[in-house]
């Protein structure tokens, strides 16, 4: 009896990619950075196939509310990141973070 096929890859490639929103766009600062998470267990905005169970809500702050000197907060979903960390991690779900001044 021959052996049994080897499982079909399912992490997602660049071309999965193809209908993921576009990269935040302050992927290429210099001081941006990483936050990967387990999948939520309920998402506010639907992100495509592979990434259906990531948030691809966008969010911007600034803080401290009312002070004098602002600093603001960026964070947004990136499919690029993601791809990258699910070779190692399964189902996780990366953000990146753009904080300024930082």
């Amino acid at each position: 009896m021959p052996p049994a096929p080897e499982p079909t890859r399912t992490e997602p490639t660049a071309a999965d990619d193809a209908d993921a929103p576009p990269e935040p766009w302050f992927h290429d600062k210099d001081d941006a950075y990483e936050e990967c998470v387990a999948a939520p267990a309920t998402v506010r905005v639907a992100l495509p196939a592979p990434y259906d169970r990531c948030d691809g809500t966008a969010q911007a702050w600034a803080s401290p509310p009312g002070g004098n000197e602002l600093h603001f907060h960026y964070r947004a979903f990136s499919a690029a990141v993601t791809r990258a960390r699910r070779e190692q991690v399964p189902d996780v779900c990366c953000y990146l973070i753009w904080e300024f001044p930082r």
